[in-house]
């Protein structure tokens, strides 16, 4: 139950809580954290835009088992930077297991009125590898799950700033390594201009978007949903042995709801990540100049 509002940043990259892995000695093994924040409002607060980050939450090293954000209000801010940014250690020994991903939950999440954002990315999540794979070695599976439940999305403006700080694809989520779900959300009156909704960059993973409403949004140049898809090598060294992997990934959209959409010289989706389904969505009062409703570089999609 913390609040943090009416603060101004005047100059330096500021990380309000940082959380930094607290290696033990006696057996080289990191310490694993396990995150819950409940109840946070992030309101009228900021800082030299696009010339500085700002971070309320850092979390850089430690494995992580979990971490749950619940009831979350971020509104009515003028701030560039990472407000959430994990950096996990990547546990490679299982990169070849089947096993259930570990969750990250954010659910009632309210990001509203921010009318000037500037190189935000509210939640930046990427995992750091120990060293033992080569960069591109991909996982069998998403090894952790991020899951949005019941998110209300409405009424910002997001661009990208000019400065050298800030050369990459401007996206208010950014993932890489993880499976990604919007369940029950709202996404509602914004402007993105040059400025991606979301962005799954370097690794293949999955996105899902479940019973969700996205309407009256704006694209210049953007794009709602941005995927990458990186081939794994033929072989993935783990410790001292050798494994093949044939990787997949998927998009699933169903039963959402796309309308009041304009796309000027944007995408709609992106998704260059896996197979994809699209099943019992509506869409209707779109309106396109010089644009995609759907790019991808798979063919095995499916629309119902």
């Amino acid at each position: 139950n913390h609040t943090f509002t009416n603060n101004v940043i005047t100059k330096g990259d500021v990380r309000f809580f940082k959380l930094r892995d607290n290696t033990d000695a006696s057996t080289g093994k990191s310490n694993k954290a396990s995150l819950k924040f409940i109840q946070i409002n992030i309101t009228n607060n900021t800082n030299t835009m696009s010339s500085y980050q700002f971070s309320y939450f850092l979390l850089q090293g430690p494995s992580l088992t979990g971490a749950e954000i619940n009831s979350c209000i971020y509104s009515n801010n003028t701030l560039s930077g990472r407000i959430f940014l994990f950096q996990p250690l990547l546990d490679t020994s299982t990169m070849t297991q089947l096993k259930d991903a570990l969750s990250i939950s954010l659910k009632n999440i309210v990001i509203s009125d921010n009318l000037k954002t500037v190189d935000t990315s509210f939640l930046y999540f990427f995992p750091i590898e120990n060293g033992l794979n080569p960069v591109d070695c991909l996982s069998l599976i998403d090894q952790y799950s991020v899951d949005f439940d019941n998110l209300t999305f409405t009424n910002n403006a997001f661009s990208r700033g000019n400065s050298i700080l800030w050369v990459y694809e401007a996206s208010f989520f950014q993932f890489q390594g993880a499976r990604v779900t919007f369940k029950d959300s709202l996404i509602a009156n914004n402007f993105f201009g040059l400025y991606n909704f979301v962005k799954v960059t370097q690794k293949a993973s999955s996105v899902m978007i479940l019973n969700t409403q996205v309407i009256n949004n704006a694209f210049n140049s953007s794009q709602f949903i941005n995927t990458n898809y990186q081939k794994a090598p033929n072989s993935c060294q783990k410790a001292d042995s050798d494994y093949t992997t044939v990787l997949y990934r998927y998009n699933y959209i169903n039963a959402s709801n796309f309308s009041g959409i304009s796309l000027d010289s944007s995408t709609l989706f992106t998704l260059n990540n896996g197979f994809s389904i699209f099943e019992s969505n509506n869409y209707e009062n779109i309106t396109m100049n010089n644009s995609v409703l759907l790019s991808t570089t798979f063919t095995a999609a499916r629309l119902s």
